[in-house]
């Protein structure tokens, strides 16, 4: 039971960096697809 809980809240820690660093990468991704859209079908 207690190493459920552990495996859980580690698995949640996991996430939540990952979402952190994943998140800023996306954005990146996205603003320069944007941008890179709006240069090219002028």
């Amino acid at each position: 039971m207690v190493k459920k809980v552990g495996l859980i809240s580690l698995g949640g820690v996991i996430l939540l960096g990952f979402s952190k660093m994943i998140f800023p990468l996306v954005l990146l991704g996205g603003g320069s697809y944007v941008a890179w859209h709006a240069l090219f079908n002028k």
